[in-house]
């Protein structure tokens, strides 16, 4: 019996809603109502992520179809740029969001840039697109200029907008730079790009002037033929016919997020200084890549401070306390947990003209005297306007100091609280049942780099005693992975992340020398000395790995964190993790970004203290080597000679007493 007639339009449209891709293409072929009520669905989005999926879409038949439902697609995701030949010939296209992302599939290289004839399809699609309100592209063009125009001339309800990547920033002039920012769109909310700002650049148009006409704002904006802004470009010979917008004063009064990242060269204030003027409630201010550069330009420079606290009422400010032994401090490196909680708390004030600072920067990593006075100092008073925040190695930070900062610190865009040392009783440690007892989602929702060791797990699959019957086994197991699903809620809420460590990422033995050299490294003047860490004394004899961990399987919950699609780097060093071949194909659709997965084929050591693997651990890592040999992703980490090895021996001999393997 066929219900579906019955069913009002409102129950119909709740059932799609949370049918996967795959079912929608079944059940449109149930009658003609569920058809009607499911083909906009089905189109809503395009994922063009694999070369077979590619060939599939070019095909005729696709091409029939799609131009059937082009209405319905509002979002296009693609590595390929073939494919928008036949969006440009949909008469009736209205995308709201395209991602252009990196063509690093199979590939051991990334060519970060586009051809030219690449740029002249995606220009054409976006000024085929004037309702576009997300546009992210990972590739970069040979000439910045007719790109970054078209952006900011035809987009006018541009509202999130991310440029190029660390791996292909474009060189752009300070005159290019300045103009695009002041005439992208007034709608904007955030803008996050990757670029190189310097004079002279040989493929860069030395002079341009770019010029807005308001004449068209009370226009129907959709209106291909009369666009919201319009540019032009002067070489100087004709400047009395053009339009001079230098007195303009610009106005972008959404903008909440700005991230510039890349290198300057000392244009910060030429760029930067006119544009802030405009935005009165900025929120979120990102520091090009403090990862880099130590000295960053939003709280280092005056005037960039002063355009900020011009246009916003804050005045940003910067801590950083180097750990004793080390150089360059800024404070004196023998300080106290009640000294640095005096510093946090006077630095963050009303003064009398009621302009408030903040912090943005606190870099206290490696401090072990630093711990709850501290960190209360930092929840009393930067639960707002803080960005980055290293506290890694602080060892009298706790678990619950981390998840409170995860729950309060709403401007975050960078917090390292990773861990040193090698036992998981170490109380920096973010333990499952913290994050469970506080039941307050993480609010820190543009946070793009995440540091953190999370453990207290049960693993019953790696733990499993005699005692245990069948029964108990599955029993604790479901429940073990009922909580590690409620911690992937928790990460997955985190959108906007593009590096997440889980793991320990401490020095291998491997590290510094091979395993033989560093048993004879005394006797040996040629080898370079190691110095042992404490903490590495675990490593040489087999704690130095993480047993109570997230499993990361899709058993375990790991398809919860679908919604990381801006995820590049995932570090889950020293992991006794159980990723398969499963994980490895989810991933590859599930994260289109993703660059590098490290600790993959973690070396631990093996001895009678460690866990050992099972027998389906050992199919499940062969497995998973020949699906990396085979398939080739870039992200796996392993070379061919590497590749080989693994597949020949299955596991490594470091030295004698010393042996590792995958670990899977």
């Amino acid at each position: 019996m066929n219900f579906a007639p019955t069913l009002p339009p409102e129950i119909m449209c709740l059932i799609t809603h949370h049918l996967s891709p795959q079912d929608l293409v079944h059940i449109v072929r149930i009658n003609k109502s569920w058809y009607s009520t499911c083909s906009p669905l089905l189109w809503k989005s395009v994922r063009l992520l694999h070369p077979s999926r590619r060939l599939c879409f070019l095909s005729e038949p696709a091409q029939r179809a799609f131009r059937r439902h082009s209405r319905h697609v509002r979002s296009l995701q693609t590595r390929f740029f073939r494919p928008i030949r036949i969006f440009l010939e949909a008469p009736d296209l209205c995308l709201e969001t395209i991602d252009i992302l990196n063509n690093n599939l199979h590939s051991d290289v990334i060519d970060p840039c586009m051809g030219a004839d690449s740029e002249a399809l995606l220009i054409a699609l976006l000024k085929k697109s004037p309702h576009l309100r997300t546009l992210r592209i990972k590739r970069s063009p040979k000439v910045s200029l007719p790109l970054l125009k078209t952006i900011a001339t035809v987009l006018p309800r541009l509202r999130f907008l991310s440029l190029f990547c660390p791996q292909g920033m474009p060189w752009v002039s300070p005159a290019t730079m300045k103009a695009f920012l002041e005439a992208c769109s007034p709608e904007m909310e955030q803008l996050s790009a990757w670029v190189i700002v310097e004079e002279d650049n040989e493929e860069q148009i030395e002079s341009t002037m770019w010029e807005l006409r308001d004449e068209d704002k009370d226009k129907d904006a959709c209106n291909n033929e009369s666009m919201y802004h319009q540019c032009f470009i002067s070489n100087g010979s004709d400047s009395d016919s053009d339009y001079c917008s230098q007195d303009l004063q610009p106005s972008h009064p959404n903008l909440r997020m700005l991230c510039l990242s890349g290198y300057f060269f000392e244009h910060e204030e030429d760029v930067l200084v006119p544009f802030l003027g405009g935005c009165k409630n900025l929120q979120l201010i990102e520091s090009p890549d403090e990862y880099r550069d130590n000295k960053c330009w939003i709280t280092d420079n005056y005037q960039i401070r002063a355009a900020i606290e011009e246009a916003t009422g804050l005045t940003l400010r910067k801590l950083t306390i180097v750990p004793s032994g080390e150089q360059a401090g800024q404070i004196e490196s023998e300080i106290t947990d009640e000294d640095v909680a005096q510093l946090i708390l006077a630095g963050q004030s009303q003064r009398s003209d009621g302009r408030k600072e903040v912090w943005h920067t606190l870099h206290l990593e490696g401090n072990p005297l630093l711990g709850p006075l501290t960190v209360d100092a930092i929840l009393q008073t930067c639960t707002s306007g803080l960005v980055w925040l290293n506290i890694s190695g602080c060892q009298g930070v706790r678990g619950h100091h981390i998840q409170t900062i995860l729950t309060t610190a709403v401007h975050l865009r960078n917090l390292d609280a990773a861990c040193r040392g090698d036992s998981e009783a170490t109380d920096s440690r973010l333990n499952a049942s913290q994050i469970l007892q506080s039941n307050t989602p993480w609010i820190c929702w543009s946070l793009r780099r995440l540091n953190v060791h999370i453990s207290g797990f049960a693993r019953p699959d790696l733990l499993r005693t005699a005692e245990m019957d069948v029964v108990d086994y599955r029993n604790a197991l479901e429940q073990s992975r009922e909580v590690q699903k409620q911690v992937y809620r928790q990460i997955a809420s985190l959108t906007y992340l593009e590096e997440l460590s889980l793991g320990d990422g401490a020095l291998f033995p491997e590290d510094f020398a091979d395993g033989d050299e560093l048993l004879a490294a005394s006797g040996r003047s040629e080898t370079k000395d190691v110095i042992w860490e404490p903490y590495m004394y675990g490593l040489k004899y087999g704690h130095g790995h993480q047993t109570t961990c997230l499993e990361l399987t899709l058993d375990s919950g790991l398809g919860i964190l679908g919604t990381l699609t801006e995820l590049r780097v995932i570090d889950i060093t020293r992991m006794k993790h159980r990723l398969g071949v499963d994980e490895m194909e989810w991933m590859e659709d599930n994260w289109p970004n993703l660059r590098t997965i490290k600790g993959l084929f973690a070396r631990l050591p093996r001895c009678p203290y460690a866990v050992m693997s099972t027998e389906d651990d050992r199919r499940r890592r062969e497995d998973l080597v020949d699906w990396v040999a085979m398939s080739r992703p870039p992200w796996s980490g392993m070379d061919e000679d590497e590749i080989e090895q693994y597949r020949e021996k299955r596991s490594f001999h470091v030295c004698e007493g010393y042996e590792s393997d995958t670990s899977i």
